[in-house]
């Protein structure tokens, strides 16, 4: 929809909320003199008023009237676009401003150091060989402590000793 100005923007608005506003005020004034109309028609001796058939007219016909106005008002133009700023797209669209640079920082990004390859494996260090003489003298204090019987004391025994 093209873009509409003040004047068509403020007429459309204040031509659609008029016939809202008279449409709403037309379908009360018939409703009220309808109810306050006794009973008239073929079936009675009483002959309707003159006036009864404006009165449904009134009912019946402006809503279609205030659902128009709702619709020019709906549709006046849309926003008031010719109030709000221009985009800074459509400025150098058409030459009104120079295109916005942006600017690289001035600090290279941290480089990562060389590390670990991705997958992590812990290093393991070796603990120094204990002399064999230390280890045969815990393996006495575990004997003597009841912690180990005889005969893991020998097999242990034979394996600090070379032998299998």
């Amino acid at each position: 929809m093209p873009r509409a100005g003040p004047l068509r923007y403020w007429s459309l608005t204040l031509v659609g909320a008029l016939l809202v506003v008279a449409s709403v005020a037309a379908v009360v004034w018939g409703t009220y003199h309808l109810i306050g109309t006794e009973s008239c028609g073929t079936r009675t001796t009483q002959a309707c008023s003159s006036e009864t058939g404006l009165y449904i007219m009134a009912v019946v016909l402006a809503p279609f009237v205030g659902g128009f106005g709702a619709i020019l008002f709906a549709f006046r133009g849309g926003t008031m676009r010719w109030r709000r700023e221009k985009r800074v797209a459509d400025m150098v669209a058409r030459g009104e401003m120079a295109a916005p640079v942006i600017a690289r920082p001035t600090t290279p990004a941290p480089q990562l150091p060389d590390g670990p390859p991705a997958t992590w494996q812990p290093k393991f260090e070796a603990e120094p060989a204990e002399n064999p003489i230390e280890r045969l003298q815990q393996l006495d204090r575990l004997k003597e402590k009841g912690l180990i019987d005889v005969a893991d004391y020998e097999s242990q025994k034979r394996r600090i000793l070379g032998g299998t």
